[in-house]
């Protein structure tokens, strides 16, 4: 049973501006002035890592610790609940030379990934709110690959949460054995994390991370601003019981802090944390392995071999000679409007990217015209009909589960019937054009915008 509602931590994540601001306050205030970002990642050798994986990637904090690490062009998959934080992962990945990918979804997500799929997988402060999701993350590793979660002490803040019970009694509230945020420090930490992992992984090295916030008598608004963002999880006890307290057990926390630096000059909260480096996976091989590539030629069975052909390598087939060229897939994607201006999009009901909102679209089969293709997945997604007016937009786009896509997209009118989920959607709903939400496939956002071009909307 989590600690945590999924509905809990999004709201505690939701604002970008005051999570940036708190880690911001977290880098200013510690004792330990190295980045735990460069702590966690400077054993790591990049040379053979292409595909990465971050988990709880929130805006990109994790990403952009790979500056001047990887390789250009190394392929980062964001997971993260929060849809708001898709544009600032990519913005992070682009600033560091990578291709962002970012799913809006939580970490059952992971289960329907391929496997042996990642050279490195990467969870910064976030494996307390799902450790059951270990088994998949060695899943999806590949045998040289390493995965690297950054944990608190089970003793973090225990100078801040002290203050909680004895607020709660003052308020008339009562006062639990042990306080979620303390059963979810106590879920994965550097005391325990090595009990958890090594039924996983054959190899864990654990290293600490010595630190400590001290706040001075005129920065202990810093602390309050640390608090507000982590009030939902901090105060979970409170809210169960009286949400319109919660105010009054902030300001008594917050009266005590302040009345304890005047004393004492300063206020001091532990913050030791524990980076784990975990190698080989004990998963057994057949259940992660896969091949990057085809093996066997599919017109005779024989295996493949690699040689340059046309200029670049690819694979032949040492008995027939045929070819065996990995081309991009072709998806259709149909761009409606309504008459107040609002696109049509839906929401994917299954994973990968499950909840996240895009344009109808799907692959076209091997015997159908392009346009036949954008009209039977909008039927089928929308239970829509209507004609094909123009070709709006056509790029290719690289997706780690599907490959390399050519996104083409059609506008599409003369409309019949009334839209209702189907096939792959769960939700069909229109957006005024200029406020539509992160796309599973933000080459979508670039037909919109085409869209807009081609109607003279700026």
């Amino acid at each position: 049973m989590p600690v945590y509602t999924e509905k809990e931590i999004e709201v505690s994540f939701q604002c970008l501006d005051l999570h940036q601001a708190v880690n911001c306050i977290i880098f200013g205030h510690s004792t330990n002035r190295q980045d735990i970002r460069d702590f966690a990642l400077q054993v790591v050798d990049f040379t053979h890592i292409g595909n990465i994986l971050d988990l709880g990637c929130g805006f990109g904090f994790s990403t952009l610790g790979f500056k001047d690490k990887i390789k250009p062009n190394t392929h980062i998959v964001g997971l993260d609940i929060q849809d708001a934080y898709q544009k600032p992962f990519l913005r992070a990945c682009e600033s560091i030379g990578a291709i962002g990918e970012f799913h809006a979804s939580d970490v059952a997500e992971l289960a329907t990934y391929p496997p042996h799929s990642f050279d490195l997988v990467f969870s910064c402060f976030s494996l307390y709110f799902f450790p059951e999701a270990v088994k998949d993350i060695a899943r999806v590793l590949t045998d040289h690959g390493i995965f690297i979660a950054v944990t608190h002490s089970q003793e973090t803040l225990k100078e801040l949460i002290q203050h909680i019970p004895s607020t709660m009694e003052a308020l008339g509230l009562g006062v639990p054995e042990l306080l979620s945020i303390q059963k979810l420090l106590w879920t994965f930490s550097a005391e325990n994390g090595e009990t958890l992992l090594k039924q996983h992984f054959r190899s864990i090295e654990e290293r600490t991370f010595s630190n400590s916030l001290v706040f001075r008598c005129k920065e202990i608004p810093h602390i309050e601003v640390y608090l507000q963002m982590k009030k939902r999880l901090l105060f979970k006890e409170v809210y169960d019981a009286s949400p319109d307290v919660v105010g009054a057990a902030l300001n008594q926390i917050m009266a005590a802090l302040t009345a304890e630096a005047k004393e004492k000059g300063t206020v001091e909260f532990n913050k030791n944390d524990a980076v784990f480096l975990c190698r080989e996976p004990l998963v057994a091989r057949e259940e992660r392995a896969r091949p990057t590539s085809p093996q066997h030629c599919i017109a005779c069975g024989s295996p493949l071999t690699e040689k340059k052909i046309e200029g670049k390598k690819r694979a032949i087939c040492t008995a027939c000679g045929h070819v065996a060229y990995e081309n991009p897939l072709p998806v259709a994607a149909a761009l409606v409007v309504n008459d107040r201006n609002e696109v049509l999009l839906v929401r994917r009901a299954r994973h990968p990217m499950k909840g996240m909102w895009c344009l109808p679209c799907g692959f076209a089969e091997k015997d159908e015209q392009i346009e036949e293709a954008v009209l039977r997945e909008l039927q089928e997604e929308t239970r829509l009909t209507g004609s094909v007016t123009r070709l709006l937009d056509a790029v290719t786009a690289q997706n780690f589960f599907y490959g390399n896509l050519v996104m083409i997209t059609f506008e599409i009118g003369h409309l019949e019937g009334n839209p209702r989920a189907g096939d792959d959607a769960d939700e069909v709903r229109y957006f005024p054009l200029n406020q539509i939400p992160p796309l599973a496939f933000p080459c979508q956002e670039r037909s919109v915008l085409k869209y807009r071009e081609v109607h003279g909307q700026s």
